[in-house]
């Protein structure tokens, strides 16, 4: 497992990231901020998609609905994001994603 990876549960086993999570994925900025975390952290396990890339995808098309329900996602979000982090799986299927082969 990755050092990121290791950081990754860590935050996310803790009892207030789930408001702290809501919170965030409400702001306003949160899509851009969203995507270039997001190819920075793909890019660290040598999967190159740009921001703009991520945000043209079938994934970032559909984050305005889920940012706008961000409490109805949350239990489900933090569960799958540690599912994947802790098996290994996270940067492959997020790659998949979009659209990394």
């Amino acid at each position: 497992m990755g050092v990121y990876a290791e950081k990754a549960i860590r935050k996310l086993s803790k009892p207030e990231t789930k408001a702290k999570w809501v919170d965030a994925i409400k702001s306003s900025s949160s899509f851009d901020e969203y995507a270039k975390k997001l190819s920075d952290a793909l890019s660290r396990e040598g999967i190159s998609i740009s921001p703009e890339s991520i945000k043209a995808s079938a994934p970032g098309v559909n984050w305005r609905e889920f940012q706008a329900n961000a409490e109805k996602y949350a239990d489900i979000m933090i569960s799958r994001a540690l599912e994947g982090f802790r098996s290994g799986k996270w940067a492959r299927n997020l790659g998949r994603a979009f659209g990394a082969h």
